[in-house]
C-alpha cells in the first residue's frame, strides 16, 4: 500500500519592504525604555538610604531617651533637650561622613547603572535606525560621546541619593522639636518618627526611577540630534501608570526645540498646566519614549561615518 505524502505546510514569506530615499520615515519600531536599568538604580538608592538610616538611628535613641513625658516637663529642662536634638543633626550626619565605603559603593553601583542604560540605548538606537534607514551604526561611534553624558549623571545621581539622609535628619529634628514643644507623649512622637522612615525611603526610590528617566532622555535626544533628527514621536509605555498629559501625548510630533507643556486633569478646575515644558523622560518619573522622526537625506549625512555594513 503506497502512503500518500503529507503536504507540507505553507508559510507566507513576507517581502522586505523596501526602504524610502527620500522624504521623512518614523521606525516601526517602539524605542526601549531601560527598565532592568531603572529597577537597579531604585536598588541602589534605596540600599544607601537604609544604611544611612540605621546608621543614624543610635544617635537618635540617644535623644529620645532624654524625651520627657508631658507630665514629667519641666520648663527649665527645655533649653537642654532642644539643644541635644539640634546637636543630634550633627553628629548623625558626621557618623554618615565616615561611611566612605558605602560612598564608595554608591559610586560604584550608580556608574554600573548608567552604563547598563547607556549600552540598551545605543543597541535601541541601532535597531531604530536599521528599522527606518536599513543602515546599521558603528556602535563604537557613540561609546565616548555617550560616556561624558553618563559621567555627568553619575554625579547628579549621587548628589540627589546623598540628600536623602540630610533631609530625613532635618525632619527627624522637626519632629522631636514638635513633640517637645507640644508636649506630646513619647508614642505619638515614635508614630511620627516612624512615617518619617517610610516617606524617607520612598523619596529615595522616586529618585531611582526619576534620575535614571532622565539620564535615559539626555542619551536618546543627543542620539537623535547627531543625527540630524529635529522631531520626535512622542511614544508612552500604554499602561496603568501613564499619566493623563502623557497619554494626550502618546503618538503626537514634537521638535527638540519645543518640548510640550505638561498639565495635570482636576475634577474641579479641568486641565491645569504646571508651567512645565518637558521631553519624553524630563518630566518627574517619566518612562515615556521618543521615537525619531528621520529626513532620510540629512541623516545619510549626519550619520555617513557611522555606518557599518549589515
Amino acid at each position: 500500500m503506497t502512503e500518500t505524502p503529507k503536504r507540507g505546510i505553507r508559510r507566507r514569506v513576507k517581502p522586505l519592504k523596501k526602504k524610502q530615499e527620500h522624504g521623512e520615515v518614523t521606525p516601526r519600531r517602539r524605542p526601549v525604555y531601560p527598565m532592568s536599568a531603572e529597577r537597579e538604580n531604585v536598588r541602589t538608592a534605596l540600599a544607601y538610604t537604609e544604611m544611612a538610616i540605621k546608621t543614624v538611628q543610635p544617635v537618635i535613641d540617644a535623644v529620645m531617651r532624654q524625651y520627657e513625658e508631658p507630665e514629667d516637663y519641666r520648663h527649665d529642662d527645655a533649653g537642654d533637650f532642644l539643644s541635644s536634638s539640634r546637636g543630634m543633626r550633627l553628629i548623625a550626619a558626621d557618623r554618615l561622613s565616615q561611611k566612605t565605603g558605602a560612598l564608595a559603593k554608591l559610586e560604584k553601583d550608580t556608574a554600573r547603572n548608567g552604563n547598563m542604560a547607556k549600552n540598551l540605548s545605543i543597541k535601541d538606537w541601532n535597531e531604530q535606525v536599521k528599522d527606518a534607514l536599513g543602515y546599521q551604526i558603528n556602535e563604537e561611534y557613540y561609546e565616548d560621546k555617550l560616556s561624558r553624558l553618563v559621567d555627568q549623571w553619575i554625579y547628579e545621581n549621587v548628589s540627589m541619593i546623598t540628600s536623602v539622609p540630610k533631609e530625613y535628619l532635618a525632619n527627624v529634628e522637626a519632629i522631636i522639636r514638635w513633640g517637645y514643644e507640644t508636649k506630646q507623649p513619647k508614642v505619638n512622637v515614635y508614630r511620627r518618627l516612624e512615617k518619617q522612615i517610610g516617606l524617607t525611603k520612598n523619596k529615595a526610590r522616586l529618585i531611582g526611577r526619576d534620575q535614571l528617566g532622565s539620564l535615559n532622555a539626555k542619551l536618546t535626544q543627543y542620539e537623535h540630534e547627531s543625527a540630524g533628527v529635529g522631531k520626535y514621536k512622542w511614544i508612552t509605555r500604554r499602561d496603568d501608570r501613564v499619566r493623563d498629559c502623557h497619554r494626550a501625548l502618546h503618538g503626537t510630533i514634537h521638535k527638540w526645540s519645543e518640548p510640550p507643556p505638561m498639565w495635570y486633569m482636576t475634577k474641579s478646575r479641568g486641565i491645569v498646566y504646571t508651567g512645565r515644558y518637558c521631553h519624553p523622560g524630563q518630566d518627574v518619573a517619566c518612562r515615556c519614549g521618543a521615537s525619531p522622526v528621520f529626513d532620510i537625506d540629512i541623516a545619510k549625512v549626519m550619520l555617513a561615518d557611522k555606518f557599518r555594513p549589515l
